[in-house]
């Protein structure tokens, strides 16, 4: 039995290189990630996770979009998971002009075949009203981005701040803005977990595409004959080959052991029972 592979890009900023300890530490999602698709998906998968975050890099800027390029050209992926916009609205960038930006970072990605799963920011210690608001602008876009190709996941939804209580924030967020490593350990097991959803989903929807194209055998013919619009049924058309057969000489009969034909019994004067007399030579 041939494995199956699955490639994927992790790409970002500094929560997608696992940036902790102010930067004394880094311990990626991606690395809980692959543990978790190693344990969920059939076993003959072979699975690469490869992860390009770089902290402080905005998806406004053109060194984003630059290694893009470059890791999209280094090898064919079948997943990218994109998180970007943290920094872009911590520097005032509107939560529209991150998300025209983002959107041409995702077109790129689709352009070569591979899938996007796009993250939303994550809520941090600073809570602002014109920071909350750029942020949930912008992740209102991106889940209600439809293309072909792209998928999003809640991230924020998932990996809160202000909702958990002190200890769980002592366990999760590192400096308010980062994570600890359990809390990129979280982050990788919710984004495994949402991406195996779609993988399995994808699987179903081909394995019932599948199925639906098989067709059916094909019906014996039978012997008998088979009913047109031009001919009618059999039945009809065996009257019609039965009126068709030429009608067999009458029988003979043996009387006194000599052989006599029906006609020779009927009336001599009837010419319908007897028989005509013709001349050779009126035949020629």
């Amino acid at each position: 039995m041939s494995s199956r592979s699955l490639r994927i890009l992790c790409f970002g900023d500094s929560l997608t290189s696992g940036y902790c300890a102010f930067g004394a530490e880094s311990h990626p999602y991606s690395l809980r990630l692959e543990d978790r698709l190693y344990g969920a998906l059939p076993r003959d998968t072979h699975i690469e996770v490869f992860t390009s975050g770089v902290p402080g890099d905005l998806v406004t800027n053109r060194s984003f979009e630059n290694r893009l390029d470059v890791e999209l050209g280094k090898r064919t992926y079948d997943w990218v998971i994109m998180l970007g916009g943290t920094n872009d609205i911590g520097s005032c960038r509107s939560g529209q002009k991150t998300f025209q930006a983002l959107q041409q970072r995702w077109d790129a990605v689709l352009a070569r075949g591979s899938k996007v799963l796009a993250l939303t920011v994550p809520e941090c210690a600073a809570k602002v009203d014109w920071l909350d608001e750029a942020r949930d602008e912008l992740n209102e876009s991106i889940l209600a981005h439809k293309e072909r190709g792209f998928h999003s996941f809640d991230l924020r939804a998932h990996i809160p701040y202000h909702s958990l209580t002190e200890d769980q924030r002592d366990d999760l967020w590192d400096d308010g803005l980062h994570m600890t490593p359990a809390g990129y350990n979280r982050m990788g097991q919710q984004i495994a977990d949402a991406l195996i959803r779609l993988i399995q989903q994808k699987e179903e929807q081909q394995l019932a595409k599948a199925k639906s194209r098989v067709k059916e055998p094909a019906a014996v013919k039978a012997d008998r004959p088979v009913p047109d619009q031009e001919s009618g049924n059999a039945k009809d058309q065996e009257g019609q080959q039965a009126k068709a057969k030429p009608r067999a000489r009458k029988s003979a009969a043996r009387k006194d052991d000599v052989l006599v034909f029906d006609e020779e019994t009927g009336d001599a004067k009837n010419i319908s029972q007897g028989y005509v007399v013709v001349r050779k030579r009126d035949l020629e």
